[in-house]
């Protein structure tokens, strides 16, 4: 398990705000409904947009620091998973439901934090199965 992990504070932080995550599920609506939206005021898509555009910087930070050979691979990743994000937010905008924006921003942080942690090679896919695993498994529990 030593050689699938990459880094143990980011595999400590994924287990951490996926517990978090789990353990606020049966207070999550009233939490959204009494504490979240109400401080959001008039336009919560703003406050999103705003949230998903830090972690779209963040990950073209990350694209660019990548090795040389692997930049522009990610980089190309990073521009189909940004306009994938924003169809996702534009259509979960006008959704009844404005705490499944919530969920776009939390399993986002929750795949930055697991991917950090775990290694991924084109020759050992140990580590992108167990981080898809994890991430897969905190969302069936959630559901």
């Amino acid at each position: 398990m030593g050689d699938v992990l990459r880094s143990r504070g980011f595999a400590v932080l994924a287990f951490l705000f996926a517990a978090v995550q789990l353990a606020t599920l049966s207070r999550a609506p009233a939490i959204w409904l009494e504490e979240i939206q109400p401080r959001l005021g008039p336009h919560p898509l703003r406050i999103f947009a705003v949230a998903g555009a830090f972690c779209l910087a963040f990950l073209f930070a990350w694209a660019f620091r990548a090795p040389r050979n692997r930049g522009p691979a990610l980089l190309g990743l990073l521009f189909v998973l940004g306009a994938y994000a924003l169809i996702l937010l534009v259509y979960f905008g006008s959704a009844d439901a404005p705490a499944k924006r919530a969920h776009l921003l939390q399993y986002g942080v929750l795949g930055v934090l697991t991917f950090q942690a775990v290694r991924v090679s084109s020759r050992d896919p140990r580590g992108l199965i167990l981080g898809l695993l994890f991430v897969l498994a905190v969302g069936a529990v959630d559901e």
